[in-house]
């Protein structure tokens, strides 16, 4: 699960479960897209680097996304959170 926080709507970097999100810049998919504070939690996947931990060993790319993610797709399904 992923917590997603846009700069543009926060002033600070907002915690939850006692934990800071991580400051960031959303990944080449995205590019375009407004940075944004995030948190990754693992609730469905054990995950032996940490529940926190953003990327899982035992998950590969393709389970992450689904094996049809499509970057393109998901940009104009999401435009509307983008919009001046």
């Amino acid at each position: 699960m992923e917590y997603i926080a846009p700069h543009e709507l926060i002033d600070e970097t907002p915690w939850l479960f006692n934990r800071e999100f991580d400051k960031g810049s959303p990944p080449p998919a995205y590019e375009g897209a407004p940075g944004n504070d995030s948190l990754h939690v693992w609730i469905w996947q054990g995950n032996p680097e940490g529940m926190f931990n953003n990327e899982n060993p035992n998950v590969g790319q393709n389970e992450r996304c689904g094996e049809n993610f499509d970057p393109d797709a998901f940009k104009e399904q999401f435009a509307h959170l983008y919009e001046d």
